[in-house]
């Protein structure tokens, strides 16, 4: 099931700001094909924990990305 930025923050009750700047970094999410609109979906809760946890050591979000990018293609 695809959710909205605000969708997925609301139903696994994160921030929206954190979701905004993981989506907007490309960290989380996809766009659609139709509307160019950031969507989430299940998998995307996976990658928000992981995403927390390396940020929680010190890992900058320009280096996540490059970690990300080898993990989540």
């Amino acid at each position: 099931m695809e959710l909205s930025i605000s969708e997925f923050a609301h139903r696994y009750n994160v921030e929206l700001a954190a979701v905004e700047a993981y989506a907007k970094n490309g960290l989380i999410g996809h766009l659609t094909a139709e509307t160019q609109a950031v969507v989430l979906d299940d998998t995307d809760r996976f990658w928000l924990n992981t995403i927390d946890s390396f940020l929680e050591t010190g890992t900058s979000m320009s280096e996540l990305k490059t970690v990300l990018k080898r993990c989540h293609p």
